[in-house]
């Protein structure tokens, strides 16, 4: 049970990010208390490859009753890699 609610809060979590992202108009950034440059690079590469595994075709998602980009997922799986690793998306 434990398990589902950190699924859950992870998801949440994910959607905040993505929604604040897509407000648009300021520009955000990756923050990691104590974290240099290199860091993020480093980071952004990792997770950038682990996103690139989720590009894949649309797919159908019965649940939305709609077809699903696979780039969204991607973008999707870098931020929730990112915020794995201790990265905070802010304007």
């Amino acid at each position: 049970m434990l398990n589902r609610w950190i699924k859950i809060r992870h998801l949440f979590a994910v959607g905040a990010v993505l929604a604040c992202a897509a407000c648009g108009g300021a520009a955000t950034q990756w923050t990691k208390p104590g974290a240099s440059a290199k860091q993020l690079e480093q980071d952004l590469e990792a997770c950038n490859q682990t996103a690139a595994q989720f590009g894949a075709a649309p797919y159908f998602d019965p649940r939305r009753g709609q077809i699903i980009s696979g780039s969204q997922d991607a973008s999707q799986a870098r931020a929730a890699c990112m915020m794995g690793r201790g990265w905070t998306l802010v304007p």
